[in-house]
C-alpha cells in the first residue's frame, strides 16, 4: 500500500506500481501518472491504487512465471549477476562470455537467450575471414607468378584488407608482395629481370 495512508503522494509505492505524477479527474475519479517496475507508464484510477486491485501493468503474471528470479542464471551467453532496482524500474546486471557487462531491462530479460553483447557475430566473421584466408592460401602456396614463387602468407597487420604473401624472386630476393599484384601481373619479380635487361 502507499507510504501516507489513503492520501496519495508523488512517490508512493503500491505494489508493483510507483506514482510518478497526478492525472486527470475523470468524473469524480482521480486519477495518478504511475510507473510499474517493468518501466512501464499508465494513467491508474487512485482508488485502485488504495485497495489493491491494480498491482502492475500485468507483467507481475509474468514475473510469478519465474518467482525464483533471474539472478544467477545463464540465459544463452549471458550469466545474471544481479537484481538492480532503480528509478522504479527493475534492472538485471548481466554478464557475457566474453566478460562484457550490461544492465539489462526486466522486459528485455526474455529476449536475452538468442541475443550477445556482439562478441558472437564478431567472432563468426573473424573465424569466416580466417577460414576463407586459408582456403586462398593453400591453394597458392608454392605457386608461381611470374618470376615470383609464393613461399607463405605474410601476417603482419596492415590498415587495408589486402592479401600479401612472402615470395621469392628467381634471383633469391624475398619480399612481401600483395596478392593482387601477383594475380593481376603487374609484379612479376623484384625488379632484377629489368636490371638484367640493361
Amino acid at each position: 500500500m502507499g507510504l501516507t495512508g489513503n492520501a496519495i503522494s508523488i512517490g508512493d509505492q503500491y505494489d508493483s506500481w510507483t506514482v510518478i505524477d497526478e492525472g486527470p479527474l475523470k468524473g469524480r475519479m482521480k486519477y495518478y501518472l504511475c510507473r510499474c517496475v517493468c518501466g512501464k507508464e499508465k494513467l491508474v484510477q487512485g482508488s485502485t491504487l488504495r485497495n489493491g486491485r491494480s498491482k502492475s501493468c500485468g507483467c507481475v503474471r509474468n514475473i510469478h512465471i519465474n518467482p525464483d528470479g533471474y539472478v544467477g542464471k545463464k540465459l544463452g551467453t549471458w550469466t545474471v549477476l544481479e537484481e538492480v532496482v532503480r528509478d522504479g524500474e527493475i534492472l538485471y546486471h548481466c554478464r557475457c562470455v566474453c566478460g562484457t557487462e550490461r544492465l539489462v531491462k526486466y522486459k528485455d530479460m526474455a529476449k536475452l537467450p538468442g541475443r550477445s553483447c556482439g562478441c558472437i557475430r564478431e567472432r563468426r566473421k573473424k573465424e569466416a575471414a580466417e577460414l576463407a584466408r586459408a582456403r586462398v592460401s593453400s591453394s597458392e602456396i608454392g605457386k608461381a607468378f611470374g618470376s615470383w614463387t609464393v613461399l607463405a602468407l605474410d601476417e603482419t597487420a596492415r590498415p587495408s584488407r589486402q592479401r600479401y604473401y612472402i615470395c621469392r624472386c628467381v634471383c633469391g630476393t624475398e619480399r612481401s608482395v600483395r596478392r593482387s599484384a601477383l594475380i593481376s601481373g603487374k609484379s612479376l619479380n623484384c625488379g632484377c629481370g629489368r636490371a638484367s635487361r640493361k
